[in-house]
Formats: C-alpha cells, sequence, structure tokens
C-alpha cells in the first residue's frame, strides 16, 4: 500500500515540499538525498531546491532554539559549551553492542562550578511534529535506536556520562566528584485533545525526576524567556532572547 503513496495534495500542483517524517532523527534527514532523486526521475527536479531552501531555514530555527536553551542556561548560572563531542574508546563501543558507531554529541553541556554539576543536555525543538511523547521516553532498549538513545537505554547511557565525565576531568573541567546527569529541553510536548493543558508536560518531569533526568518544558521554557525579555534583566536585547519572543509572539507552536 505504502508504495503507491506519494504524498498529500494534487499530483498537479505546481510545487511539492519533500522533507523527513515528523519526529524523525539524523537518518531520516539523510534519507532527504534518495527522495529527491526519485522525484528528480519523475522531473521534478526543482522540488528539490525548493525544499533545500525550506531545509535550511528548519535547521536554522532548530539552531536558534538551541541559541536561546544556551541563553537560558547561561542565566541560571550555567557555563555552556555546544556540541560536545564524547570520545568513547573501541572497548567501550563493544561494551554498548555497536562497533562503529561515532563519537556521541551532546547538544548543550552545561556546568555549574558552585554545585560541581554537569547537565547533558538533549535539545529537542520540534518545530514540525507532535512533540515529545513519554511513551517514547519510556522505552528500554539493551542497544541503543531512536532518538531517545541515551534515555531508553540504561546501559549506553552509562558508558557515554562515564566517558564524558573522564573527557571533562582530562581536560580540566570536572573532578572525580562532579555529579553528571542528563536533560531533556523540549519545544513541543504531544498533548491529546482531551487532556487538560499541560497534563503530559506533568507526567513527563515526573518520570524524568524519578529516574534523575532534567527535564525543561515549553511551558517552562517560555516562562524563562519571559523573565530575561523583561527590561532591566540585561538580556531583552540579546539575539537568542529577540528571536523567542518573535517565535513565542507569532505563535509558534514549539513555545505555546
Amino acid at each position: 500500500m505504502a508504495e503507491h503513496f506519494f504524498g498529500y495534495g494534487k499530483w498537479d500542483a505546481p510545487f511539492w515540499f519533500i522533507g523527513t517524517e515528523a519526529a524523525m532523527d539524523n537518518d531520516g534527514i539523510d534519507s532527504i538525498t534518495s527522495r529527491f532523486q526519485s522525484w528528480q526521475r519523475l522531473g521534478r527536479a526543482n522540488a528539490a531546491m525548493r525544499n533545500t531552501r525550506c531545509r535550511l531555514a528548519t535547521e536554522a530555527m532548530m539552531d536558534s532554539f538551541e541559541s536561546i536553551i544556551s541563553t537560558l542556561l547561561e542565566a541560571d548560572n550555567y557555563w555552556v559549551r555546544r556540541s560536545f563531542k564524547v570520545k568513547v574508546t573501541r572497548e567501550e563501543k563493544r561494551q554498548v553492542g555497536k562497533h562503529s558507531i561515532p563519537r556521541p554529541e551532546i547538544d548543550l553541556l552545561a556546568l555549574r562550578f558552585s554545585k560541581n554539576e554537569v547537565i547533558a543536555f538533549e535539545v529537542k525543538s520540534f518545530l514540525d511534529s507532535p512533540g515529545v511523547r513519554l511513551a517514547d521516553l519510556q522505552k528500554k532498549h539493551d542497544v541503543q535506536e531512536g532518538m531517545y538513545k541515551l534515555f531508553t537505554s540504561r546501559n549506553y547511557r552509562e558508558v557515554v556520562l562515564a566517558r564524558l565525565k573522564q573527557d571533562l576531568i582530562d581536560q580540566g573541567m570536572a573532578t572525580s566528584k562532579t555529579t553528571v546527569k542528563l536533560g531533556l529541553a523540549a519545544g513541543k510536548v504531544y498533548q491529546r485533545k482531551s487532556e487538560p493543558h499541560m497534563t503530559q508536560s506533568m507526567l513527563i518531569r515526573e518520570y524524568m525526576e524519578k529516574n534523575n533526568f532534567v527535564f525543561w518544558s515549553p511551558e517552562e521554557i517560555r516562562s524563562k524567556i519571559e523573565v530575561l525579555a523583561k527590561p532591566g534583566s540585561g538580556y531583552q536585547n540579546d539575539p537568542a532572547i529577540m528571536t523567542a519572543k518573535i517565535l513565542t509572539r507569532g505563535g509558534i507552536p514549539s513555545l505555546v
């Protein structure tokens, strides 16, 4: 059935937009190339260029969301490093069951020296998806897979966070007593229409805290933005906060 499905809309429409399925990770993004080639063979060559522009715009928005979270963390007295790659060894790759995995990359690494604490944040804007689902975070995998690998595979998480801590010690950014936690900052949470507002955010927070994870919900992110956007905060003219104000005023669903 799926092999005869080409998408929604009209076959003779002047524009077609090609992209990943909602909530797909990097594997989904990489598959766009083969989709472009298929459409080009069907005479839709210009669709590739138009979608490339759309994709670049989406990636820019995702990058902006990371910048927003980074600024909020800095305002909370964290030192922040972006796109921190963890140097897992060959032996550690064998321990997690995959010998050829790329180095795990942490979206945002937040260090608070006063607490001797490090939070490894996964940052998910979910601009074009239903949002984070509690059921996806609750999955359990012996070998890491899917979008939430560090949350759903205990073995993978323990190996990566232990190596992360050692990398930070080697760089003089942590000590043997430093606490390393995993965190998730989500721009959107899947909410059933039949449920009261924020129900899923509260359930996700309860689950995350129970497992010693940190969770920043869309509501919490918005609240932090509103505080920093006020005159006299010192951040009201910060590019990331200005971007966030535009997104929230424009009704972008990832922050409302």
